[in-house]
């Protein structure tokens, strides 16, 4: 079943779209992601989608900088419903949430090899730079994950 559809934008990159057909689907930097952001300002575990018959809410998971429904920051925690054409933001990602699925693909094209933007569950969407560049300086904690 698709509960819902979301656009993902992120810096730079072409938009993606997935379909949100898991009961509960996790967002953020670590790998073990439902959907993996190649987003320094997200946290490992940042949010999680909660998806059933009644509809998709999201919780932040106590990251650092913050999840965004339409400009209001969300409070650790505490489901919030979503509704159609809801603008989200995780960091320097933004999301846009719709229920009506559409004509979505599930997978991202496949492109030529080269970096990496985006994981979703299995699937990787190409764009940022899949090795890591030399290290300029020490790179500065972010928050309490």
């Amino acid at each position: 079943m698709v509960f819902g559809i979301l656009a993902i934008q992120s810096p730079d990159r072409p938009i993606v779209t997935i379909e949100m057909t898991e009961t509960e689907m996790t967002i953020g930097r670590g790998a073990d992601n439902h959907i993996v952001l190649a987003d320094s300002q997200a946290s490992r575990h940042h949010a999680k989608f909660i998806c059933d018959d009644t509809g998709v809410r999201i919780v932040d998971l106590g990251s650092a900088n913050g999840t965004f429904v339409n400009d209001d920051r969300l409070r650790s925690n505490q489901p919030v419903q979503l509704n159609d054409g809801d603008h989200l933001r995780i960091g320097q990602t933004l999301l846009i949430f719709n229920r009506k699925p559409g004509g979505v693909r599930k997978k991202a094209e496949p492109e030529p090899p080269g970096d990496i933007d985006l994981a979703v569950g299995g699937d990787v969407i190409r764009g940022a730079p899949a090795e890591p560049k030399e290290a300029v300086g020490p790179i500065p904690p972010w928050g309490n994950d």
